[in-house]
């Protein structure tokens, strides 16, 4: 009788244990990618930031990639280095560009890692804002005979992100949606009637993320028939 106690006695511990480890195993379960990186556009200099954000049991701990790579991160203020914050997300304190070993520009992906399994997020990409020094075609002046369209050409420079361009007309900005004008791939068309020996000055400006850049006033003259 006994022997037949201990036997119960030693299937229902070996149970337990069993029962004890499988539901530890079942609180267990591998990384889960819940916030991917955006794509960002960033001036050199300027910080920015890579969001990721990754569950999983235990907690999974956040590694990133660049063009495939394992990144090197900083573990202080991440003055040149970027830093992964608590969260996860990988934080530039101020974005370096030019030589192409300093830039930070590049294709990014993080990485949750746990004792169960290993996730990986989606690619997302940092762009350095540029825009290059040299407007292929500049507005000049030009004179019209009374009543006619007067046509000013611009060419702008190519950047990232694409610039926009904004006109202004005697130191006003020009409304866009004003029938008077067209701008049609950068070439504005001033649908107004002149007046006889009236003028208007024109002002280009071309913005994005980077400072503004504005080029040098033009006129645009309405001349009388004689």
């Amino acid at each position: 009788m006994m022997v037949k106690w201990e036997i119960i006695r030693k299937f229902i511990l070996i149970f337990g244990l069993t029962l004890i480890g499988s539901r530890a195993q079942a609180e267990e379960w591998p990384p889960r990618i819940v916030h991917h990186p955006s794509d960002v556009v960033v001036r050199v200099g300027s910080p920015a930031t890579l969001s990721c954000r990754a569950d999983g049991a235990p907690k999974p701990s956040i590694g990133w990639l660049r063009n495939g790579q394992p990144l090197e991160t900083a573990q202080g203020d991440g003055q040149l280095t970027p830093m992964v914050l608590s969260e996860g997300s990988l934080f530039f304190l101020s974005v370096g560009g030019g030589r192409r070993g300093q830039s930070h520009e590049g294709v990014y992906a993080c990485v949750a890692r746990n004792g169960v399994g290993v996730a990986t997020s989606r690619n997302a990409s940092l762009f350095i804002a540029g825009l290059q020094d040299e407007f292929s075609v500049q507005p000049a002046d030009v004179e019209v005979a009374e009543g006619q369209a007067a046509v000013l050409n611009c060419g702008p420079p190519a950047g990232h992100p694409e610039p926009n361009v904004s006109w202004k007309k005697d130191g006003v900005p020009i409304n866009s949606s004003d029938h008077h004008y067209t701008v049609v791939d950068s070439l504005f068309i001033a649908r107004f009637v002149l007046l006889a020996a009236a003028a208007a000055v024109f002002l280009l400006a071309l913005f994005m993320l980077l400072p503004f850049h504005f080029l040098e006033p033009v006129h645009a003259k309405a001349l009388r028939a004689p």
